[in-house]
């Protein structure tokens, strides 16, 4: 098995089963002294009434952000495993494929979900993904 030395893990918070497996995936894949970074996309943000994204003017969008962020944390620290943590607005494919590209990585990791109707209709994120990335994705079923 070859080992990735950047290894962006694409983390949704709805389930945390989901999310602890997508990151012991993660640990086995990293090299020795590798760098695994979580992301996590809001892409259920505040907007401000002049359409801008709700940023600082909104407190509600600041705790949104924390809220994931430290989210993101305990699952790192539960299980021991050190990570850089990226929490971003916007949709969830544009966002892990930004990072990917941000920090050169070798692998994708991401999750299948089940096809609904809408990502019937419009693809899924990690049908996105893997269009799109200029690295290797892994996905989990």
């Amino acid at each position: 098995m070859s080992l990735f030395e950047r290894i962006v893990c694409a983390i949704g918070l709805k389930s945390q089963e989901r999310a602890r497996h997508l990151i012991k995936i993660s640990k086995e894949l990293l090299s020795p002294g590798g760098t695994l970074y979580l992301v996590h996309a809001l892409e259920e943000f505040p907007v401000s009434s002049a359409g801008n994204p709700a940023g600082i003017e909104d407190p509600n969008a600041s705790k949104l952000l924390a809220a994931a962020e430290r989210s993101l944390a305990e699952l790192s620290q539960q299980l021991s495993v050190p990570a850089v943590l990226r929490v971003r607005t916007g949709g969830a494919a544009r966002t892990i494929l930004d990072v990917a590209e941000e920090i050169d990585a070798d692998l994708i990791v991401v999750s299948a979900h089940e096809q609904g109707l809408l990502s019937r209709l419009f693809g899924s994120t990690a049908d996105k993904v893997a269009r799109e990335a200029r690295c290797s994705i892994h996905i989990c079923r």
